[in-house]
This record gives C-alpha cells, structure tokens and sequence, in this order.
C-alpha cells in the first residue's frame, strides 16, 4: 500500500508541476503583450502631446498673424479713406484743363502708391 500511495503522490506533484509549468507559460505570454501594448501606448501618447504642441503653437501664430492683418487691413482702409477724401474735395476735371499732365502725374502717383500698399497687404 505504500507503494501505490508513493506513485499516487508522484502523479499528484508530476500534475501539479506540469499544471504551474502551463500557468507559468501562460502568463508570461500575457505580461509580455501588455509590456508590448505599454510600449506602443506610451509611444502613441508622445505623438499627441507633440501634436498638441504644435498645435497649440500654430493656434498662436494664427492668431498673432489675424491681428497683423487686421492692423494692415486698418491702415489700408485709412489710406483709401484719404484718397476718397482727397478725390471727394478736389475738381478732376477743372484741373486736367488747367494741368493735365500734373494731374496725371499726381494721379498715378497716389495710384501707384495705393497698389503698393495692397500688394505689401497681400504679399505676405
């Protein structure tokens, strides 16, 4: 009887060590893929806090660029406004018979001022 009771206990630990051995494979297999997903997470979240950043930093530059506008777009509008001023007080047609090629000249000269002043608005 002590014989079969001895077998019987080494069937018992022969189980029980293949049945840890498994457990054993079987978790590592899962800390492995965690440490895998981890890895790939932590790689994921760096890319979006660098994303935020610049987007954050564009957002900025966005918006310093809509006010440097916005002050261009300011002076082009007082500029058209003295031109219109100007042009509302002065008789075009009394002095191009007086002096017609000083007119033209003027003219083109507040002309000529007027684009460079879009095109500087524009251009950039």
């Amino acid at each position: 009887m002590g014989m079969k009771l001895s077998f019987a206990l080494l069937a018992v630990i022969i189980v029980m060590a293949g049945g840890f051995a498994w457990y054993f494979k079987f978790t590592q297999a899962k800390i492995d893929v965690l440490i895998e997903n981890a890895a790939t997470l932590e790689g994921i979240t760096n890319t979006q806090k660098a994303t935020i950043t610049e987007l954050q930093a564009s957002a900025q530059k966005q918006a310093q660029q809509t006010q440097d506008l916005a002050a261009k777009l300011a002076a082009a509008e007082t500029s058209n406004r003295k031109i219109a001023t100007m042009l509302a007080q002065t008789d075009i047609v009394k002095n191009s018979l007086v002096d017609p090629t000083g007119v033209e000249v003027k003219i083109n000269e507040e002309v000529d001022l007027f684009f460079g002043e879009l095109q500087s608005l524009t251009a950039n």
